[in-house]
């Protein structure tokens, strides 16, 4: 946002500048720019005349690019404070003569008074009963092999059925006579009563033919 107005600032001052320069105003053509007016008549010299020209048909582009200087990094120093060692006096173990008395002065401890007992507890080991496992003989089972019977196979010589050619008889229809009934006529005697006539007498006179 600042880099913007900054740039806008720039072409305006470079505007007017320009103005200054020409001696004229740059709202329009009917004003004052460098000694041309709207009605085409004034004082004024080629040399702005032909920078006129220039200046109006150059494309501006927009906005006008104006080399702003940026800020670069200075170095500066700033004063750090360090710490300085300030060596210091220490003291310095000086052994200074000690004179024994004779005889000496020995300190020896008082007794002292002793608060009166509290029960403390006390661990005691008590006898707990642990199982001990001994070794026991057990019993162990030994695989034994067992004889298993497997029976083997053994060529035994089966008779082989073999076909043998039987001659087989074929019938064969043949004709057959067949008797046919005829009929037969056979001569039946039918005994039948034979009337004998019997001779029948007849008179005769003499004179006629007669039996």
């Amino acid at each position: 946002m600042m880099r913007g107005f900054i740039v806008v600032a720039s072409c305006l001052f470079v505007a007017v500048q320009a103005g200054e320069h020409y001696g004229g105003d740059l709202g329009g053509y009917g004003g004052d720019f460098g000694g041309f007016d709207g009605s085409g008549e004034g004082h004024h010299e080629h040399g702005y005349v032909k920078d006129i020209t220039k200046i109006i048909t150059k494309a501006v582009p927009q906005p006008y690019p104006v080399p702003v200087p940026k800020p670069y990094p200075v170095h500066k120093v700033v004063p750090v404070p360090h710490t300085v060692h300030v060596p210091k006096p220490y003291p310095v173990p000086v052994k200074v003569p000690v004179v024994k008395k004779i005889p000496q002065i020995v300190h020896v401890p008082k007794p002292y008074p002793v608060p009166k007992p509290y029960p403390v507890p006390k661990h005691v080991p008590v006898p707990v009963p642990v199982p001990v496992y001994k070794d026991a003989p057990y019993a162990v089972y030994k695989h034994v092999p067992v004889p298993v019977h497997k029976p083997v196979p053994v060529p035994v010589k089966v008779p082989k059925y073999v076909p043998v050619p039987v001659h087989k008889v074929i019938p064969v229809p043949q004709p057959v006579e067949v008797p046919v009934k005829v009929p037969v006529y056979k001569q039946v005697v039918v005994k039948k009563p034979v009337i004998v006539p019997e001779p029948v007498y007849v008179k005769h006179h003499h004179g006629h033919h007669g039996w």
